[in-house]
């Protein structure tokens, strides 16, 4: 009989336990080094971006790139550095790192924290691809900043094999970049923007029907959802009535904002809704603080036109050059009254001309053609619109092979504009006297469909016709003053905020609680365009937020064209098409980029 031994069981289970312990010291090594990674790369980005946007703070906006070394706010370092030898922003950021538990010779000596930011080099966005940032090729930045996080940490399972320490690193990289503003109808305005009574408190509505294609998109900044009680008081983002027909490839609607059908109005592609308040929702050109549309520099030593009783005929000026134009009474002095613009007058300053009016301007029953230029219409008295036109209007605007034109409507002052005070000088020496002060007032491209014809093209990108300092607002065709608004805008074009102090305006706050203003006329914000089967609008449409545009009821309009106002609202049964522009607005923001 064959005796039996024990021990084997204990034998087998003892070899056993050396491999258990080896997995589990596998397992803890691999799970604390994923846990020390995660902890190193949260630090990264934080730093990174942190140390872009204390460069912002030290610009005090965001400038037009490119910048250099020596620009406010940047501090450059080419080669890595220890975060305690870190200056400027780049300190701003490695403390920041810091509030993630990483910083030089943390956890005993066991971290290691490293940090380097420069320019890009001139031409490198425009390279193919770009080359501005070594540690993200193909990346397009003005600035940037890259931060490597290192810890070691001590091992279990691999000490059994002699490594005694791991070594996890984290690296990113935040820059200054270019971001394209999406959609083709921008609607800017935020639940209580425009106080009950006047504009409209929906985003996007209308009283009728009609159909309205935007393939470029559709974005809506309020949030109201039908909610009742201020500032919402019931509304939604948007309201359709009628048989009016929207298509679009997207509606982006902010937070819990939400559209409404009446009637047999359709909407397709479905709103979607719960988008995050980001860049998407906030003004597009305001950006890089670029303020508004400069004037010509020399405006103020350009001819003064005096005309009499406010008719501009081709008995005063046949073509029409470069100048300030302003009526004048019997006796030679201004009167601050509109201009009214007679048939066949052409104004032409070349290839580029530069045209001030004072009053307002009115187009009845003529043909009125407007060559390549800049055309500021500098305020109107009293509750008269800055400019009208009738039905049966012929503008004839280029047909897009020119350098465009830029349409600005304003006021006598532009904001506190020294070239506008000078060119008001100007007037009030020509004449004798003192030009009245012209004020905001609405705006009515007007034409029906009884032979009416309006055609209007926008500034042209890469013309070496467009002045210079109009680069920023390549596209724009109509400009409206961003103070010409119930939205309060500062002079670099960023809308105001509040923190919620009484009749504070200190920038505490966010986009959600803008400061605000009230037009001496509740109107003047209004731009009204008419819908005709001769429309043409080539460019972009610009209206602040607390703003409002009306379309008017028509065969439809049509063109490359971009809108961007606080609300819309159409009326009657106008066919609306937005072909989109081919000249992509951006802005200048910071972003991880590795």
């Amino acid at each position: 009989m064959r005796r039996r031994r024990g021990g084997q069981a204990l034998f087998m289970v003892t070899v056993s336990l050396f491999a258990m312990c080896g997995l589990m010291g596998l397992a803890i090594d691999l799970g604390w080094s994923f846990y020390v990674h995660k902890t190193a790369r949260a630090a990264a980005d934080t730093a990174a971006l942190s140390a872009v946007k204390q460069a912002i703070a030290g610009m005090g906006s965001i400038p037009t790139p490119p910048y250099t070394c020596a620009s406010s706010g940047i501090t450059c370092q080419p080669t890595l550095i220890d975060c305690n030898s870190a200056s400027g922003n780049l300190l701003t950021g490695c403390q920041y790192a810091q509030q993630n538990d990483f910083f030089p010779g943390g956890h005993g000596g066991h971290q290691k924290l490293q940090i380097q930011a420069d320019v890009g080099a001139p031409g490198c966005d425009t390279a193919s691809p770009p080359n501005c940032v070594p540690s993200a090729p193909g990346v397009a930045a003005f600035y940037w900043v890259r931060v490597v996080a290192v810890e070691t940490i001590p091992q279990l399972f691999s000490a059994m094999l002699g490594n005694l320490n791991a070594v996890v690193s984290a690296e990113s990289t935040a820059g200054l970049v270019n971001e394209v503003a999406v959609g083709g109808l921008i609607l800017l305005d935020r639940a209580g923007d425009v106080p009950s009574g006047v504009g409209f408190p929906q985003d996007l509505s209308s009283n009728g029907g009609g159909p309205i294609s935007v393939p470029g998109g559709i974005v809506l900044s309020s949030t109201c959802h039908g909610q009742s009680g201020s500032p919402c008081n019931g509304v939604y983002a948007g309201d359709l009535q009628g048989n009016t027909a929207v298509s679009a490839p997207f509606t982006n609607v902010r937070g819990a904002g939400t559209t409404h059908l009446q009637g047999a109005a359709t909407w397709t592609a479905a709103p979607q809704n719960g988008f995050p308040d980001s860049g998407m929702f906030s003004d597009p050109e305001s950006s890089n603080n670029k303020g508004q549309p400069p004037m010509n520099a020399g405006q103020a030593s350009k001819p003064y036109i005096k005309v009499p009783g406010g008719n501009l005929t081709t008995a005063v000026c046949n073509p029409c050059g470069s100048g300030n134009y302003y009526a004048v009474d019997a006796a030679n002095h201004a009167t601050g009254n509109p201009i009214t613009i007679g048939d066949g007058v052409n104004f032409s300053g070349g290839n580029f001309g530069e045209f001030v009016f004072f009053g307002g301007v009115t187009i009845g029953q003529a043909t009125v053609n407007f060559g390549p230029g800049r055309y500021f219409l500098a305020g109107a008295q009293a509750s008269n619109p800055v400019f009208t036109s009738a039905n049966k209007t012929n503008i004839r605007g280029g047909t897009g092979s020119d350098a465009g034109r830029i349409i600005v409507l304003t006021d006598s002052t532009y904001d506190g504009n020294s070239t506008m005070a000078a060119v008001v000088q100007g007037v009030n020496s020509d004449c004798a006297c003192v030009l009245p002060t012209m004020g905001f007032g609405k705006s009515a491209f007007q034409s029906g469909n009884n032979g009416a014809y309006i055609e209007l093209h926008g500034l042209k990108a890469n013309d070496g016709n467009v002045p210079p300092n109009l680069d920023e607002f390549k596209g724009i065709v109509i400009w409206q003053d961003q103070q010409n608004s119930y939205v309060k805008y500062d002079s670099g074009g960023n809308v105001m905020t509040t923190g919620g102090g009484a009749g504070t305006c200190d920038g505490a706050g966010n986009l959600d609680s803008p400061c605000k203003q009230t037009p001496v006329v509740a109107d003047s914000p209004e731009m009204q365009l008419w819908a005709g089967q001769n429309n043409i609008y080539s460019g972009i449409v610009y209206q602040p937020r607390g703003s409002w545009m009306v379309i008017h009821s028509g065969s439809g309009t049509t063109g490359p064209l971009r809108i961007i106002t606080g609300a819309l609202n159409l009326q009657g049964s106008p066919g609306l098409s937005l072909t989109g522009n081919s000249n992509p607005i951006t802005k200048t923001v910071a972003a991880l980029i590795h």
